[in-house]
């Protein structure tokens, strides 16, 4: 595996990108007052924008035009979490819009839709009139305080069996990030105790294998991404999708933590794909008791796109505290291993900090 160092002296956020997609989606939010019916009208209206209103090459014409500003949120995206997306994440606009809502109270439920969401497996305790149990009230109290959704996107495992056209399967799974995170908890001496200051940032569906998150990419995007790469997917394949095309031609792929990274990254134009946690790209078969009894194994969908000569690179946080530097590096190593014995070519991306993943809020861009 290749390790490629990212210059500290590169700190140049892409504002230009920032630009342009506040330009796109603030001109279609003039033009319409109703929501995106599915995802071909959204690329269908960006595309009718950017033809009418085409946006200067020159970054520095842009710099000069002061009435370009991050748009306003929409309706299904409250201001502080479009801002935490957009601003603090320098993630386009349009992917913010497509993968993210913000989860409140429905009056129509009766429950707050935070409910919904993760809790999707037929494995939890349940009452006899099929209600979550107590426990699991209680445990999951905190959703009610709203937070934001991200969907996971389309199920890679279904592209061999497509036909012409034909479009993926969508997952149910993703994430919540609440708004008041409950306490990161341990055993000790028999009891559960919480960990003073740590707290569980992002909620995973409890009860089900954990997913990967490719989320839904525009079209100006993607086509980005397809020049980059060199190719050019024929109309049946781009009808079947972003990540169809990502897995079809064989175009380099970045893997991060989280779905934000993953957002982000897609924004400045990388085939990004998130995982939940820096050892979700794998799994270690154990029993009963924890302990491991087999060797471990490429997660299924990632092994989709483990395919032979195509570049992976794995990107994860910058990190200080040497116990976590070590589970990072394990976890790069058995990856990149485990995708090169697929046939891919691995690259590993260290960031210079001092920020955890200050790439991801545009540093560095043009070396990665």
């Amino acid at each position: 595996m290749k390790t490629i160092k990212i210059s500290q002296t590169l700190k140049n956020i892409d504002k230009y990108n920032q630009l342009k997609w506040a330009r796109i989606v603030s001109l279609l939010a003039r033009r319409s007052t109703q929501k995106f019916p599915s995802r071909q009208d959204l690329a269908l209206r960006v595309r009718q924008v950017e033809l009418r209103f085409p946006i200067p090459q020159n970054p520095q014409a842009v710099s000069n035009n002061p009435g370009l500003t991050i748009p306003h949120h929409p309706e299904h995206i409250d201001p502080q979490h479009w801002h935490e997306l957009v601003v603090g994440s320098a993630i386009a606009p349009l992917i913010a819009h497509l993968n993210f809502s913000s989860l409140h109270f429905s009056y129509v439920g009766g429950e707050h839709e935070a409910w919904e969401r993760p809790m999707i497996s037929d494995k939890l305790s349940r009452t006899n009139t099929g209600s979550l149990s107590i426990r699991l009230l209680e445990l999951y109290s905190h959703l009610d305080a709203g937070g934001w959704w991200c969907n996971s996107g389309v199920d890679p495992r279904t592209f061999a069996n497509l036909s012409p056209g034909e479009q993926p399967q969508i997952k149910e799974w993703g994430c919540y990030k609440p708004n008041r995170p409950r306490p990161k908890t341990v055993k000790k001496d028999g009891f559960t105790v919480a960990v003073e200051g740590k707290f569980i940032k992002y909620e995973h569906p409890p009860s089900v294998d954990l997913s990967i998150f490719l989320l839904d990419v525009p079209g100006v995007i993607a086509q980005n991404i397809y020049s980059k790469a060199g190719v050019n997917p024929t109309d049946s394949d781009r009808l079947s999708g972003f990540w169809y095309c990502v897995w079809k031609h064989n175009i380099p792929i970045t893997i991060t933590e989280g779905a934000k990274k993953a957002a982000s990254l897609l924004s400045h134009g990388h085939a990004a794909i998130g995982l939940p946690g820096i050892s979700s790209g794998y799994r270690s078969p154990k029993n009963e008791w924890g302990k491991k009894i087999g060797d471990s194994y490429l997660a299924d969908e990632l092994a989709v796109f483990a395919t032979k000569s195509r570049e992976i690179k794995i990107c994860f946080d910058h990190e200080t505290k040497p116990e976590t530097k070590l589970n990072i590096q394990r976890d790069i190593w058995k990856t990149g291993s485990l995708l090169q014995e697929f046939g891919a070519v691995v690259k590993v991306i260290t960031l210079p900090g001092p920020d955890k993943g200050g790439f991801y809020s545009g540093t560095g861009r043009r070396k990665f």
